[in-house]
């Protein structure tokens, strides 16, 4: 999924995709995540809650925002939502260097499981929280 958002002086482009490995739901996130693009985020999250929800088959949702070069404080709502909503499930977000220092210096990692790249976020056999 892609969500193109215009202005008159410039184009921004968010790149969502959605997929799986084994019992994680992935979401790769590519550009800016800003107040422009943070909305078609969150749709595209509260999409996937839905399908959580829905199936016992996802252990935790995962957020690959490698590729974002912004993360501005739109995003970070939107990655605290997420958190949020998976619940008991984890989130694991796995960063660039700018979107990961954001989620430091905010203590957004706080509540989430941060990761150095996508192959350590699947590959993290941590237990499923107990359900009540």
């Amino acid at each position: 999924m892609s969500v193109n958002q215009s202005d008159a002086d410039y184009d921004v482009v968010l790149h969502i995709d959605v997929g799986s490995h084994g019992d994680l739901l992935v979401m790769s996130v590519r550009g800016e995540v800003d107040a422009l693009t943070a909305p078609g985020l969150q749709a595209e999250i509260e999409n996937l809650r839905e399908i959580i929800e829905r199936t016992e088959q996802y252990t935790a949702l995962v957020i690959d925002l490698s590729k974002v070069g912004f993360l501005g404080s739109a995003g970070l709502s939107v990655l605290q939502f997420a958190a949020q909503m998976t619940e008991p499930r984890p989130l694991r977000v796995t960063a660039s260097p700018v979107a990961r220092r954001v989620i430091q210096v905010t203590g957004l990692d706080r509540l989430v499981d941060l990761y150095d790249d996508l192959p350590s976020a699947l590959a993290d056999a941590s237990p499923e929280p107990a359900v009540d």
